[in-house]
């Protein structure tokens, strides 16, 4: 940035090629002129610059023209406070790099699940914001359509080996309920509620933790998807819980967006 004297940043550039060995792909430049003495930028730093305008609009083109693996932040306050940073790192991470600084990493993990069987994932930007209900009306049109579809859903409270329920053919009522509560498991995992709302086969799997980027901590739905693909259905609906994210690759998504969630909530 600008409020950074030119010769420092220089100076640290240099200082970053020697900690970071790669392919220097180039400098974004954030704005800010009170230290800024030069035009020619580019010139200067005997590097490629993209001069940011507009951060919402203007910073993705950059990532897009440099198509980075790493971003390091050499810039401060007041060009760039802690909303203007997470909004850095969401860019980042959906242009699957990562982005650091000296004392942080927002670290882009590629999805490390495939599936064979055609997937659609459907997240959220939080908690009870009706990611389920999306679920269960997405796979009722489907249904209508005679395409078999599979939900593999994850929850703080899912099992701890991935369970199959057969909504179309089992009667999911109080008596069953009270029969997965009464040994010791979680009775209204959003896999029970979807077979109960759409009369489909569902997969129930468990998450613990959920990071900035919707990364998870723990997990067993490799083992769910696995099982969901045995059962050879047409499409396989992969549901998010909370604000994170399926560590699973699928051909399209689905984001489900909360009515009363604050707009700096859910774009910075």
């Amino acid at each position: 940035d600008g409020e950074h004297y030119p010769q420092v940043t220089y100076d640290a550039v240099a200082m970053l090629k020697k900690i970071y060995p790669g392919n220097f792909k180039g400098i974004i430049f954030l704005g800010g002129t009170e230290k800024l003495a030069i035009s020619n930028l580019r010139g200067f730093f005997g590097e490629e610059v993209y001069t940011i305008k507009d951060i919402d609009i203007d910073f993705k083109a950059a990532l897009e023209y440099f198509k980075p693996d790493i971003v390091y932040d050499l810039s401060d306050e007041p060009v760039v406070d802690y909303i203007v940073r997470m909004k850095i790192a969401s860019f980042c991470l959906a242009s699957k790099c990562s982005y650091m600084g000296p004392d942080f990493l927002f670290s882009y993990e590629k999805e490390d699940i495939h599936c064979i069987k055609p997937t659609l994932s459907i997240i959220g930007t939080g908690k009870r914001i009706g990611k389920t209900a999306v679920s269960s009306y997405i796979s009722k049109i489907y249904t209508r359509q005679n395409v078999n579809v599979c939900v593999v859903a994850m929850g703080r409270g899912g099992p701890e080996s991935p369970q199959i329920i057969r909504g179309d053919k089992i009667d999911i009522t109080p008596e069953y309920l009270l029969g997965i509560n009464n040994k010791g498991m979680h009775a209204s995992s959003d896999y029970i509620e979807d077979a109960l709302t759409s009369k489909i086969t569902t997969v129930g799997c468990r998450r613990c933790g959920g990071g900035f980027g919707g990364k998870i901590f723990m997990t067993n739905i490799k083992e769910g998807i696995d099982i969901a693909v045995k059962l050879n259905p047409d499409l396989i609906i992969v549901e998010g819980s909370g604000a994170s994210i399926p560590d699973v690759e699928t051909d399209a998504s689905i984001c489900v967006i909360g009515a009363g969630q604050s707009w700096e909530n859910i774009i910075g």
